[in-house]
């Protein structure tokens, strides 16, 4: 709005502010939403170009002579919210190199545990567990389609029970492996052991 004595070059510059702000205001938002990727690992490098150019922005509006309390105001709090979410990028770019950021800390615990998860299965221990694993779902299938439901039916009892089994035909039998195999007859199922 310009009173009918105001010149035309204050109508201008109080338009081209107003539209610098908009600008500086829209960088802001973008650099925000790319840090967030970064720190997310969608985008592989910091935005330090785009960064920079932020920074060159609050320099070029702190000398700017600004001739309306409303848009010193909004561009006082721009460079305010800037400060603000770069504070909060540093920090989180120490934590990043310290090895403490949160979001780094889960994705190696999800590794870690995933490592730790094939390794075991690897193993000899992990192997037995599978085949413990498969016959278990085996039974309880085998129960299913007889009709028959077992409520305290738990893997681990499972395992344990037939680990102790297997360890004492193994004993009888002189050290031979011992295999159990699931059969189903006259409306029953059973698991026998093979030595």
């Amino acid at each position: 709005m310009r009173l009918q004595n105001e010149p035309d070059d204050i109508v201008v510059n109080s338009s081209a502010i107003q539209g610098e702000l908009d600008l500086f205001e829209q960088k802001i938002g973008e650099l925000k939403v790319l840090y967030e990727q970064y720190f997310s690992a969608f985008i592989p490098m910091q935005p330090t170009k785009e960064h920079a150019e932020v920074r060159r922005m609050v320099r070029l509006l702190l000398r700017t002579p600004f001739k309306n309390s409303q848009a010193n105001f909004r561009m006082k709090n721009l460079i305010l919210r800037f400060q603000t979410l770069n504070t909060h990028w540093e920090r989180v770019l120490r934590e990043k190199e310290d090895g403490t950021y949160k979001r780094d800390r889960f994705r190696a615990s999800i590794r870690s545990d995933e490592q730790k998860r094939v390794k075991r299965e690897k193993s000899d221990e992990g192997q037995k567990d599978s085949r413990y694993k498969e016959l278990f779902d085996s039974y309880k299938s085998a129960l299913n389609a007889q009709g028959l439901t077992l409520s305290s039916l738990e893997f681990n009892k499972f395992k344990h029970d037939l680990a102790e089994k297997a360890s004492l035909l193994s004993n009888k039998a002189g050290g031979k492996k011992v295999k159990f195999a699931i059969e189903v007859g006259d409306g029953k199922v059973a698991i026998k052991a093979r030595v």
